[in-house]
């Protein structure tokens, strides 16, 4: 396996669980070890990202994209922190993996070598926030 496997496998697997987390999340059914599986593999992800990606290097980082560095540091605090906040975890889980479908949704279109995700993406996308709308409703006994 590649640095680029291992790299976006983690990011795929992450993203994965963050929609999970964000549909416990809205159903009134908090999962913290499913928060923190979350924050565990998005912290490899970001450590793959830092090593393979830019060799360490924040200027790298920043010239390939300063709003991207800002919205994937972003995200990164949020998913961390939302294990932590147990009263605030459903708005902290929103807003990350908002952030990160706004990062993740366009990637594959930007960069070729991540082509073979935008269907992943997608589906992790509409299934996470279909599955959150729904389960909200439930939860607040609308259907």
């Amino acid at each position: 396996m590649t640095a680029d496997d291992w790299t976006f496998g983690l990011a795929m697997i992450g993203y994965g669980l963050l929609g999970a987390d964000l549909v416990c999340q809205h159903t009134r059914r908090p999962c913290r070890p499913l928060s923190a599986a979350v924050a565990l593999v998005v912290l490899c992800h970001v450590v793959c990202v830092w090593h393979f990606r830019f060799d360490w290097s924040l200027a790298s980082m920043i010239e390939k994209s300063l709003v991207g560095a800002l919205l994937f540091h972003s995200a990164l605090l949020a998913i961390l922190a939302a294990p932590l906040l147990h009263h605030r975890r459903r708005p902290i889980t929103t807003f990350a993996f908002t952030l990160v479908t706004v990062g993740a949704v366009p990637a594959p279109l930007r960069y070729p070598e991540l082509g073979l995700l935008m269907l992943p993406v997608l589906t992790i996308a509409i299934a996470s926030i279909a599955g959150a709308v729904m389960g909200r409703r439930r939860a607040q006994g609308g259907v």
